[in-house]
């Protein structure tokens, strides 16, 4: 267990011998090289993390970073993924020297850490509650990562995004609506047929409501290629052949309802349908 009451050291640079300060004693062409280099390794570091993990958080959210630190915790070099992990890096780094004794070996050692008390913290998404108003059309994430740039995506990715809207009626009815889920509708750019592979889950049962209120709306997902039969995506599937122009709709659940739907005033029914969070048969049916 990481000690609660060490703190996380400020990096400080090493005193040199013979008075001029270590600016002074470095070769600048040497310093370029190293910098690079060490840059370069956290970028590769990244990108094997992006294309290896099974984990949205990970490989959907890009919710990581990479660094490197010495023994003493002290960043060295860190690759431009999380802003908010800047600081979190040397104190976890920290908190392993610490908790295991690390010390200069010639053999490689792995360790994971996941604590708040060494710098790390965790957010997590909400359903309905019994608050005027409630989260929406978020991609649920630990980190609390949204979905990122459709723009920044299309430059990074093979991929032109139709639309991204709300989700009508995927909030679970109830006093308190449950978050609508979202449709993100894209097209495939590719030049030559691609393989895909799925990681996820909630496409059998969605959140569930609370004190009354209904379920919201599992996740969907569906592949349309070419003149073939829409074809429904598993969770955990792999080796699915994509071809150019194919078109993916993703859609997320929705939030559960709390409270009894016939409770839900008609300002606020008025309020959901002029937001499209609910279609006018569904509001009045929950109403």
């Amino acid at each position: 267990m990481v000690n609660p009451g060490a703190r996380c050291a400020a990096a400080k640079a090493p005193p040199s011998t013979n008075g001029e300060t270590l600016e002074n004693t470095l070769d600048p062409v040497v310093v370029s090289v190293v910098r690079h280099r060490l840059l370069a390794i956290v970028e590769e570091m990244g990108e094997a993390m992006l294309r290896t993990s099974y984990s949205q958080i990970l490989n959907s959210s890009r919710d990581f970073s990479t660094a490197v630190c010495d023994l003493g915790g002290r960043l060295i070099a860190q690759a431009e993924h999380v802003p908010i992990h800047v600081g979190a890096l040397p104190c976890a780094a920290q908190a392993v020297s610490w908790v295991r004794g690390a010390t200069r070996s010639e053999s490689a050692q792995t360790f994971q850490a996941a604590s708040p008390l060494s710098g790390i913290s965790f957010r997590r998404g909400r359903a309905a509650a019994p608050r005027p108003r409630a989260t929406a059309g978020r991609v649920p994430a630990n980190g609390g990562i949204e979905f990122g740039s459709l723009e920044v995506t299309e430059v990074r990715f093979p991929l032109f995004f139709r639309r991204h809207e709300f989700r009508p009626d995927s909030g679970g009815a109830g006093q308190y609506r449950g978050g609508p889920g979202g449709v993100v509708e894209m097209v495939v750019e590719t030049a030559e047929p691609a393989t895909a592979n799925t990681a996820g889950d909630g496409v059998r049962h969605g959140a569930c409501g609370i004190l009354g209120g209904k379920d919201g709306l599992p996740h969907r997902y569906t592949l349309y290629s070419g003149d073939a039969p829409p074809r429904p995506i598993k969770t955990k599937e792999t080796g699915i052949t994509i071809r150019p122009g194919d078109v993916l709709i993703l859609e997320s659940g929705g939030g559960g309802g709390w409270g009894e739907p016939t409770r839900r005033g008609p300002a606020a029914i008025a309020i959901d349908l002029e937001n499209g969070f609910v279609t006018a048969p569904s509001a009045e049916e929950s109403g």
